[in-house]
């Protein structure tokens, strides 16, 4: 999964992490030049990943290193941080990354989307109506780790929100962590074992059309 292409509409001129990754600082643009990415990947046989829903354009922080908290209104998310996305799955989009940003104006329980399922299932596939991959940002950000006891269990919580897929990059160690905290998850019911199935049908419908089924070894 390219973590491509960044939906970002970039209002923050002092943004310290998306900046020039963005196409624009105008949703349209952003939308027109993402659309043309996505239809170019899938034209080569290549997934691509919008990200970072629902929207880091006008982030001030780096999540890498901190929490960031988005401080526009709900009007303000649909008009601009959700128009590219609504466009592009309406184009098409077969994936979409989750960011580690707090979004007070459609999630009031100060989870970062990542681990909000009022995020991940309500707005995005509920709302707007997506119906194809969703995968996390990379969990050990500091935006995301701070908040759990370990990295087992940030990721487990993300699965709990929604999420078809963890990006659990970095150290290998911690695999089997990860595995046991969502093991225990489903458990004690925080993960039903039916929204596994589901994401794994996602995730083998996807490759399938997209043709990596036809020469797995190639």
């Amino acid at each position: 999964l390219p973590i491509s292409p960044v939906m970002d509409v970039n209002t923050n001129p002092d943004n310290p992490e998306i900046g020039t990754r963005s196409f624009s600082d105008d949703p349209v643009t952003c939308a027109e030049f993402a659309t043309q990415q996505v239809l170019a990947f899938r034209d080569a046989g290549v997934v691509a990943t919008g990200k970072h829903f629902p929207g880091r354009g006008d982030s001030a922080v780096d999540v890498h290193h901190s929490m960031d908290t988005f401080r526009g209104d709900a009007k303000r998310m649909d008009e601009v941080e959700l128009y590219p996305y609504r466009k592009l799955i309406e184009a098409g989009l077969p994936a979409v990354m989750v960011a580690h940003t707090i979004y007070p104006a459609v999630d009031d329980s100060g989870l970062p989307a990542s681990v909000s399922r009022n995020i991940v299932q309500g707005l995005l596939r509920e709302k707007l109506g997506f119906q194809g991959v969703v995968t996390t940002d990379a969990m050990g950000m500091k935006g995301v780790i701070s908040l759990f006891s370990g990295y087992g269990e940030a990721c487990a919580a993300a699965i709990a929100a929604g999420n078809d897929l963890v990006l659990a990059k970095g150290d290998p160690t911690e695999q089997p962590a990860i595995i046991a905290a969502i093991k225990q998850y489903i458990a004690d019911g925080k993960i039903a074992e039916k929204q596994i199935d589901e994401s794994v049908r996602r995730i083998l419908a996807m490759k399938f059309r997209y043709g990596k089924f036809d020469e797995p070894f190639e």
